[in-house]
């Protein structure tokens, strides 16, 4: 009764802040999310845990765990110690530092299972500094290659730290994380489960998406430095921003080995019970961006913990738009030109029609050039011949690719693009493309063993998706050929457009092309541009029979960064 009651009052709130078509909205997302189910957590049956015990790797370092402990709940204080020493790998230790608890049975269930295991090291203080002073003083009594953070009253799974060394083993990794899920109170329920992508630095820029399990080098600590309590509440935002920026190898762990506790006040059950956090947590991105750019402004963005970074156009930057199309005349890309809303004050814009469609009628006319844009005349050359014999001759520093069914909400969508592409090191960048209906044409594709799969293709513009995936700036596997912009400099670096293809699959091919080398692909959350057609994700078998051929070595069952059982399945109500 009184979970129906707090429904209720959300609602009411909801409705009185925000307004009815929002609270709409939001019961018609709730009813999206019954599209899919999610997975139960499933432990490991006995036979794996022991085989993984008897497991020799060729290194083994020792791991230290360490947990900062404050007026734990003795129950949650016993798991969580019981889930560290459960462990299935061997050369680990428990690094425990209570900072002035006042309740006496923190100290008791820790005498316990110390005069039981030689695994734990504690040490404790009458004071409390904090979480981010006592998370340092546990980590001062850590004496492990590794480290592995923990909170008080959360539970590791038998495999996390196997899981972890496997990763070292394989990838030589210096940062590792996993994917983790809620457990509710002492009851043993487990929900929310965040399967979460690989390394995505400008998905980090948006919400601490890493959070549990993390492990990282030692060493690192000697570049990042330590906790700091200028930003409790976010202070492992913090540590993680600037972990990430000196590690080597990041590696993602798709498997959750965290749960975290829900508990009355705690940050898992909601951000919001903990406002200092969220300022906190914004504070930390605004310093951490401001020592890399000091033009950059973080804002809140569209839900508690995200946030928005905003960019300033440098002015100075060339760039290029390159418009494929088919025009019979030139009165007619004369009239497209004009739907683009170029201002005439911005003269460092160069304007390209690529013309896939021969002018009949007027033979000179394709040679007519505007003085605000050229025409260049690709009727006997497939999409990528044509890009390529355009990239390798621009000067311009960034170059936007588009569609001509694209039309535009935002005057400005141009100076807003390569604004966004100026603030991020990755190569590849593209907007939020909305359809007529103003639900999502495209925005973000994703690539596994079997094929390509538009992400969120019909959605409600208004929804918030997946742990918010469709209101953050976010990388992902590729991006739709209706509209992306390209770096010239990464350009260079990559190489050509594959003119293997005959259609434009050739732009997802360089998305992964990008992947398999390092680089990244993001999305920026502006819905600048709607298309008027729906655009066709049908290519030729033969054609995407090479591209999953070609990168056998790089593509899974599952994409790399979005979790496909986790789609809306779109639903006409």
């Amino acid at each position: 009764m009184i979970n129906k009651f707090r429904a209720i009052m959300r609602a009411v709130h909801l409705v009185r802040d925000e307004g009815i078509k929002s609270f709409i909205n939001k019961v018609h997302e709730k009813w999206f999310r019954l599209s899919f189910s999610e997975p139960p957590f499933v432990p490991l049956a006995e036979q794996q845990l022991e085989e993984q015990k008897n497991k020799i790797f060729d290194t083994q370092p020792k791991i230290s765990i360490v947990v900062p402990v404050y007026n734990t709940n003795p129950l949650f204080l016993e798991q969580m110690i019981d889930s560290v020493l459960n462990q299935t790998y061997f050369n680990f230790e428990l690094c425990i530092f209570n900072g002035g608890s006042t309740e006496g049975d923190v100290e008791e269930v820790i005498n316990h299972f110390m005069s039981k295991s030689d695994k734990i090291v504690y040490a404790c203080s009458e004071t409390n500094y904090g979480i981010s002073e006592n998370t340092n003083r546990a980590m001062a009594m850590a004496k492990g290659e590794y480290i592995g953070l923990l909170d008080h009253d959360d539970l590791l799974t038998p495999d996390a730290l196997f899981e972890c060394i496997d990763a070292i083993n394989r990838y030589g990794a210096d940062v590792i994380y996993s994917d983790e899920d809620k457990i509710v109170g002492d009851t043993g329920q487990h929900i929310s489960v965040h399967k979460k992508p690989d390394w995505s630095p400008d998905t980090l820029l948006s919400y601490n998406y890493i959070c549990h399990f993390l492990v990282f080098k030692a060493s690192l600590l000697q570049s990042t430095g330590l906790f700091n309590s200028q930003f409790d509440g976010s202070q492992d935002y913090d540590f993680i921003l600037r972990l990430t920026e000196w590690a080597e190898f990041i590696h993602h762990i798709p498997k959750v080995l965290y749960h975290w506790r829900i508990s009355e006040n705690s940050t898992a059950a909601s951000y919001s019970a903990k406002s200092y956090a969220l300022q906190a947590g914004k504070n930390a991105l605004q310093n951490y961006m401001s020592n890399r750019n000091e033009s950059l402004t973080v804002n809140e963005g569209a839900f508690h913990g995200a946030f928005n970074i905003t960019p300033v156009l440098n002015e100075i930057q060339t760039a290029a738009l390159f418009c494929l199309g088919n025009w019979g005349n030139t009165q007619s890309i004369e009239e497209y030109y004009a739907r683009l809303n170029i201002s005439s004050e911005y003269r460092q814009l160069d304007v390209v029609m690529m013309n896939f469609t021969p002018f009949y009628k007027d033979a000179d006319s394709i040679a007519e050039q505007s003085l605000y844009y050229k025409v260049y005349d690709c009727s006997d050359k497939n999409v990528a011949e044509a890009l390529n014999g355009l990239f390798q001759t621009s000067i311009a520093d960034y170059i936007v690719v588009l569609n001509a069914d694209i039309r535009f909400l935002a005057v400005d969508w141009y100076k807003i693009l390569i604004a966004e592409a100026a603030a991020t090191e990755s190569v590849v960048i593209a907007p939020k493309v909305l359809n007529k209906k103003n639900k999502i044409s495209s925005y973000g594709l994703a690539v596994n063993q079997k094929g390509v799969i538009n992400l969120h293709h019909n959605i409600n513009s208004s929804f918030f998706g997946y742990f918010g995936r469709l209101k953050i700036a976010q990388n992902v596997t590729a991006i739709s050929p209706e509209l992306f912009l390209l770096k010239k400099d990464a350009y260079k670096y990559y190489g050509d457009f594959d003119e293997t293809y005959a259609t434009d699959l050739t732009i997802v091919d360089y998305c992964l092309r990008v992947n398999i080398h390092s680089g990244h692909v993001k999305l920026v959350n502006h819905e600048l541009l709607y298309t008027r057609q729906p655009y066709s994700y049908s290519w030729p078998e033969n054609e995407l029979e090479v591209m999953l051929k070609k990168y056998k070595g790089f593509l899974q069952d599952r994409d790399h960064y979005y979790p496909l059982d986790f789609l809306y399945k779109p639903v006409d109500l």
